[in-house]
């Protein structure tokens, strides 16, 4: 026996001591042995990659453990939790093998531990899961004509010698429609033969790579060489993963991006990731304070501010939103926040994307400073889009589910039910039967109605008229009706939305 990596041994004992026997078969006379045995205390340091990261749903992804030092235990979560573990295997698994349902981005984590300690990796929205099931193609032969290296945006792959075909889709680069990205192709060879270069993009995410811009030639070399050229991505591709496939062929051009018929060559497959276009946004939400029956009443409005109120503590939002004038149905301005995530439990702050300051009308529609009853985000949206409602003396409400896209506006609607707002009836107040709204009473906006909104806020402003942080039911005065009739009942009342 000789060059054998016998593995890691974890001793059982408690002073954590090995003996290792050595047995002879008696039969051979050799020169003896040696031996190399090293022993570690370190904690593990976790790591991991998939066989593919843009899978289609039900397909099977393989997890391969790569941490180092050793680890003897494997915790892996997965979310959102639409997966399935499979062939034996479970989250306490070392490689495990899992199944995706939902055409959607999961995060994937690796906790792993030893006797020495324990470490954790997190790769966020690792998997995305994809509709298409790409057709084959590539080579027969890779070994004497292949891919050495391609390059675009971020992704810098560098290989060697290849079997026809190498899947890299684990490998992505997020692109922005519109933009121009370089890329290089090179070539690795064993001769100087003539090698065609292709790539091809499923830009509009249809599964195949038969639309117009989504073949580019980049030419040809002899022998081992590098070809470039710049790529737009147009300004209408489908946001989300999709597939960039990358070609040398001896000779002659693929016949198409599905060419698998040919001898001498390689194909890879990358993923891009397009991020998305504006964001046009229709919203509809009412406040407690000013309701009555099916409306609102703007009883402030000639009190309102030109420029929005919100460039202070807790909001510190210091957009520049100004009218000449309210209109004769504003009720207030309001502030509108976007969060980008995978489900509504993971919304915190910190995956904010956007803030507007706007008006809230009488008819609980949400109109831009400008009248635009669709406000306009230009940021791009990675995950599911979840709004967020502030107000300077109403408890903040957030959606309770992903706000979806019909005819290019994202549409929601506070008002209907329960279970619009997060948090359900912790979230927002029946206001008449079937209808809903946001709390009053958060004089000091810090996400409570508690003794702080009646001592100091509304002893302080009582008696008073104007735009107030204690008219709690925006009638333009600060009176017994804002304490007794909004203060106490939502006393006790907090809002909902995940820090």
């Amino acid at each position: 026996m000789r060059n054998q990596f016998i593995g890691t041994v974890t001793s059982a004992n408690a002073a954590g001591a090995l003996t290792f026997e050595w047995h002879s078969d008696v039969s051979v006379t050799g020169q003896g042995w040696t031996a190399s045995i090293g022993c570690s205390t370190n904690p593990p340091v976790a790591n991991f990659s998939a066989s593919t990261t843009t899978p289609a749903p039900g397909a099977d992804v393989v997890f391969t453990d790569l941490s180092s030092n050793g680890p003897t235990t494997w915790t892996w979560t997965i979310t959102p939790a639409s997966f399935t573990f499979v062939n034996g295997t479970n989250a306490n698994s070392q490689n495990p093998v899992v199944q995706f349902n939902d055409l959607v981005a999961y995060t994937v984590s690796l906790n792993v531990s030893n006797p020495y300690g324990s470490d954790s990796e997190t790769k966020v929205n690792y998997i995305n899961v994809s509709p298409c099931s790409y057709c084959a193609a590539g080579g027969s032969t890779g070994d004497e004509e292949w891919i050495s290296n391609v390059t675009f945006n971020t992704i810098n792959n560098s290989s060697v010698a290849a079997t026809g075909y190498t899947d890299y889709t684990s490998i992505s680069t997020d692109v922005t429609p519109g933009s121009v990205y370089n890329l290089s192709v090179s070539c690795g060879s064993t001769g100087s033969w003539s090698e065609n270069y292709w790539v091809f993009y499923d830009w509009n995410q249809d599964c195949d790579f038969d639309d117009a811009n989504e073949s580019f030639d980049l030419g040809t070399t002899t022998g081992p060489g590098t070809l470039n050229l710049n790529i737009t991505v147009p300004g209408d591709a489908e946001p989300g993963a999709t597939r960039m496939r990358v070609f040398i062929k001896f000779s002659s051009d693929p016949v198409d991006g599905c060419d698998d018929t040919f001898t001498y060559g390689e194909v890879e497959d990358y993923t891009v990731k397009v991020e998305g276009g504006d964001i046009n946004l229709s919203l509809k939400v009412y406040l407690e304070g000013p309701f009555d029956v099916n409306t609102m009443s703007p009883e402030i409005n000639s009190y309102l501010p030109l420029n929005q109120p919100y460039n202070a503590a807790p909001w510190n939002y210091f957009g520049t939103e100004s009218i000449v004038s309210p209109a004769a149905d504003d009720v207030d301005w309001i502030l509108i926040e976007l969060r980008d995530a995978l489900s509504a439990g993971q919304a915190n702050s910190g995956t904010r994307i956007a803030r507007q300051a706007a008006f809230v009308k009488t008819n609980g529609e949400i109109i831009a400073s400008d009248g635009n009853p669709v406000l306009t985000f230009t940021e791009s949206l990675i995950n599911n889009l979840f709004v967020v409602v502030h107000h300077r003396n109403h408890i903040s409400v957030m959606s309770a589910s992903p706000v979806t896209e019909t005819a290019g506006v994202y549409t929601y609607d506070f008002s209907t039910a329960m279970g619009q707002a997060y948090g359900g009836a912790s979230g927002h107040k029946e206001v008449v039967p079937g209808i809903w709204a946001m709390f009053a009473a958060d004089g000091n906006a810090d996400g409570m109605v508690n003794s702080l909104d009646e001592s100091p806020v509304w002893e302080n402003e009582a008696g008073e008229e104007g735009f107030l942080n204690s008219d709690y039911n925006l009638d333009g005065q600060s009176n017994n009706i804002d304490k007794d009739d909004y203060w106490s009942p939502n006393t006790g009342k907090g809002t909902q939305v995940p820090n």
